[in-house]
């Protein structure tokens, strides 16, 4: 008997809910404006989600040009600064498996990193405006249209943000 007054705990609630006494007409209408405003709420939430969704799209439904074609089949090019160590040299190996790689940086690759297959290795100082603007144009006769963009090269001067000036 227990047992069977526990499973049914929760609709003795709601036929008290139900019932025609004032005090429940108030507490049933407490609770249909409670779930009200969570309904509106909850529908605020997800049109916010899909104005922001379209705000970083730059106001399009769908991404303008083709779809990207990472794969196997590598039609993809990528630029990746720094891509002689630290992350840079990290992407590069990950990314080498989905598109054609170029590393452009001012010291030379690593064995391990020029031996994969699809990357191609560029030297340059990404600070020397002249010799960026000689390799970009080599690059884009040897492969075209870049499709990313990794600018990762740089120092690391030991010091969190706030104390660079």
């Amino acid at each position: 008997m227990q047992l069977r007054a526990q499973l049914l705990t929760p609709f003795r609630f709601t036929s008290s809910l139900f019932a025609n006494d004032p005090e429940s007409i108030v507490r049933l209408a407490a609770v249909v404006t409670a779930l009200k405003i969570l309904t509106t709420a909850g529908a605020l939430h997800r049109i916010n989600e899909a104005l922001n969704c379209l705000a970083w799209n730059n106001w399009r439904l769908k991404r303008s040009g083709a779809d990207w074609q990472f794969g196997p089949e590598k039609k993809e090019v990528i630029l990746i600064t720094g891509a002689s160590s630290g992350f840079g040299y990290l992407m590069a190996t990950e990314l080498s498996k989905h598109a054609r790689i170029i590393a452009l940086n001012r010291s030379p690759l690593p064995a391990d990193l020029e031996a994969l297959p699809d990357i191609h290795s560029y030297q340059c100082d990404v600070g020397d405006i002249s010799a960026l603007e000689t390799v970009c144009e080599q690059v884009k006769k040897d492969f075209g249209t870049i499709s990313v963009l990794i600018s990762n090269a740089g120092y690391g001067i030991g010091k969190i943000v706030l104390e660079i000036r």
